[in-house]
């Protein structure tokens, strides 16, 4: 790569660069640590300098905010709850029809597919979405889709954005309303593909149909994998060695390494909020066979406490049925994928962003461009507040997960509205509207009231509040991600934006 493509890079966000720079003196040993951590070298002597290199990293990238041990003091001890329950979605009923099989479409290919959009949906890869559907004719469409490849498209306002994410339907059961005698199709599908919409028109029976191209998976090398490859076997080379024969200075590569940019977004993220246990650094399975090239390929999922930001650690193999085996010990969590693709769409699901942030996330093709941005977002988050009126409703601390899939997951109610929810410990300037109800309820166990913003009126999502006194936490609240925004320390750049 000549000078004229590598310089504008390095000079591409000013904040990364001096983050770099206060970091170069100890980049050493927070190399060591993080290759030991990572790709498993053999350099355990630098261990606990290293860590404290990357605390001191975090502590000063992360934007501090008053109160924060305050704040952490109203998160409950203990959470005696089976956070699997919200995942099964068994409101939906326990009747429905599996499919087997999977459907992947081929990179850069045009396909035509039905398409949905759903207000405040933005459906990621590797996101669940359940539907409940009784308009004739999108029952009608879904049954059709059901009986061939079993695969639509969503997408958000076509006005927006043309950037969607392809649905492809896991599981389905149908019945009647008693009252009314309507069908009503009960779908549980999966996001799969991202795409772009090339164009669009309306079938006669009112059904949106799209000729979409398939984007692809960009999946960088290592630079430096010509020089593993040089290495003989047996015999790990670190990276501060293997830079030195290439005309960049190693942190060039580490900026760019997406098992480095992984360990540092599970630093962030393990400073937003603390229950009291041991706060271990994201950890990939070391590789068995001793390979140069990096991770293992088959490294099993990453296990997340339920406080998700408090601790990311490496369990035994999951199940078929996604539970983890062996862990008896554990208190349960949420399982986050170890490899950078699947990984940067977790985070991209979990992470409480409006509707232009995450389609600015589905128009990236690589994951290492996805997880700069991540990074770059999680340095200045610091809080959340109402869309509308911008009233302060919770801080990032007060995030927490009650389900095996993250903090914040996608529900359908009674009335075929289909909400991404973020569940907290903590929040303010809510009021609450109408009597509590355990009516289809996503978490069994919890009877939900609806709340709203204190100061403009808006729907802001619902207060859980336990129907057994013996599960914890007593009550919780989960927000509506349509219904909120982030808030960020950008007081001194207004013009500042994430880079990738």
């Amino acid at each position: 790569m000549g000078d004229e493509l590598i310089l504008p890079l390095l000079a591409a966000n000013n904040d990364e660069n001096s983050d770099i720079d206060s970091e170069e003196s100890g980049s050493d040993e927070d190399d060591n640590r993080i290759e030991n951590d990572v790709i498993g070298t053999d350099d355990e002597e630098d261990d606990q300098s290293s860590s404290s290199s990357s605390d001191d990293e975090v502590n000063n990238n992360a934007s501090t905010a008053s109160g924060r041990q305050d704040r952490r003091h109203s998160q409950p001890k203990a959470i005696s709850y089976d956070t699997t329950l919200p995942a099964q979605h068994s409101y939906l009923g326990s009747d429905l029809e599996e499919l087997s099989g999977r459907v992947v479409l081929d990179d850069q290919s045009f396909v035509s597919i039905p398409l949905l959009t759903l207000r405040g949906v933005i459906l990621v890869p590797g996101q669940v979405l359940p539907l409940q559907l009784e308009l004739p004719s999108l029952v009608a469409m879904m049954k059709r889709i059901i009986s061939k490849d079993r695969t639509f498209g969503l997408t958000a306002s076509l006005q927006s954005s043309s950037f969607g994410t392809t649905a492809e339907i896991r599981s389905y059961g149908e019945d009647s309303d008693e009252r009314s005698g309507i069908s009503i199709l009960r779908v549980k599908a999966e996001g799969s593909q991202r795409f772009r919409v090339v164009e669009t028109w309306r079938q006669p029976d009112g059904i949106l149909m799209g000729k979409v191209k398939i984007l692809p998976e960009c999946e960088l090398v290592n630079p430096l994998r010509s020089n593993f490859l040089l290495s003989s076997r047996g015999v790990r080379a670190s990276r501060r060695m293997l830079a030195v024969s290439t005309p960049w200075p190693r942190w060039v590569y580490r900026m760019y390494d997406p098992y480095i940019l992984m360990d540092q977004i599970n630093l962030h993220l393990n400073n937003w909020a603390s229950s009291g246990k041991s706060k271990d650094p994201l950890r990939i399975r070391k590789t068995t066979t001793r390979e140069s090239t990096g991770p293992s390929q088959d490294a099993s999922n990453m296990r997340v406490t339920r406080t998700i930001v408090t601790t990311i650690r490496t369990v035994n193999d999951t199940s078929d049925s996604g539970s983890p085996e062996g862990d008896s010990d554990d208190e349960g969590g949420c399982f986050a994928p170890s490899k950078p693709t699947e990984f940067s769409y977790w985070v991209a699901k979990n992470l409480p962003l409006d509707d232009s942030q995450r389609l600015e996330l589905l128009s990236l093709n690589c994951p290492i461009q996805r997880l700069r941005w991540e990074l770059s977002i999680l340095q200045k988050y610091l809080y959340l507040c109402c869309c509308n009126c911008k009233t302060k409703i919770c801080h990032r601390e007060n995030v927490f997960s009650m389900s095996v899939h993250g903090p914040q997951d996608t529900y359908v109610n009674s009335a075929g509205y289909v909400h991404e929810t973020l569940t907290v410990y903590k929040a303010e300037s809510l009021s609450l509207m109408g009597r509590s109800s355990t009516e289809q309820t996503w978490f069994p166990g919890y009877a939900w009231t609806i709340c709203r913003c204190s100061e403009c009126g808006n729907h802001m999502g619902w207060k859980f509040t336990a129907t057994n006194k013996k599960l914890k936490p007593e009550s919780f609240w989960g927000i509506c991600r349509s219904s909120i925004e982030p808030g960020f320390n950008i007081d001194s750049d207004p013009s500042w934006k994430p880079i990738i």
